[in-house]
């Protein structure tokens, strides 16, 4: 875009801009309070993490059916199979970086979280298991949904 269009608007809207940079979520889909920021790289879920955490933002912390809906509505609206979130497993299954135990609100698939072979602590969401919650090995490598205040 041209330096002098950039201007125009600037001078010509700048409550609409000033309200896009206040909102905070310049380039990433906005759903509710957060934003998010969907990121096609397959790499593994620490990876993820970091980069979400480069990004300003955070992996992604499903806490109810609407917002589960709507990353599944990324994941198809990019013929994505598998995404990782912010869930991992200790000695219970929690969100990072907040910590918060994963009870309120949980989407597993049947049988899940089994822990095959004691090696699956980080949460995915697949295709495969019909866009519900699966454990698995952390070590495999994913696309993943970040996410950030959308006031900040």
């Amino acid at each position: 875009m041209g330096t002098s269009l950039i201007m125009m608007r600037v001078l010509l809207f700048p409550g609409l801009i000033l309200q896009s940079v206040l909102a905070g979520c310049n380039n990433w889909d906005q759903f509710g309070d957060s934003c998010y920021l969907f990121n096609e790289t397959s790499i593994i879920w620490m990876q993820a993490m970091w980069s979400c955490y480069e990004s300003g933002g955070w992996i992604v912390q499903i806490d109810s059916q609407d917002e589960d809906n709507f990353i599944v509505g990324l994941m198809k609206a990019r013929y994505v199979d598998t995404v990782w979130t912010g869930g991992f497993a200790t000695a219970h299954w929690q969100w990072m970086p907040s910590f918060i135990r994963i009870k309120e609100y949980t989407n597993w698939s049947q049988g899940q979280p089994d822990n095959a072979e004691g090696k699956e602590g980080c949460l995915s969401i697949s295709k495969f298991s019909h866009y519900k919650w699966n454990d698995e090995a952390c070590g495999n490598r994913h696309p993943f949904v970040c996410e950030k205040s959308a006031n900040s």
